[in-house]
């Protein structure tokens, strides 16, 4: 059986900001966002509205709500 490494769309909440948030940041602990899961790393990337991105772990910074 063959694993699916390929990234996919997650929403996700983010339980924890580690990273400092540039001016017009939307993050904010405990509301939820669309981002890309990638399983190859076990990470979330997510773009900002102001362009700046991050990369999440899953059960440290953020949780999965569900895929799509």
């Amino acid at each position: 059986m063959k694993i699916n490494t390929a990234p996919y769309h997650v929403i996700f909440e983010i339980n924890k900001i580690t990273g400092k948030l540039l001016p017009g940041s939307t993050l904010e602990k405990g509301e939820r966002f669309v981002g890309e899961y990638h399983p190859s790393n076990n990470m979330i990337f997510f773009e900002d509205v102001n362009g700046q991105e991050w990369w999440l772990k899953p059960d440290q910074n953020c949780i999965i709500i569900c895929s799509f």
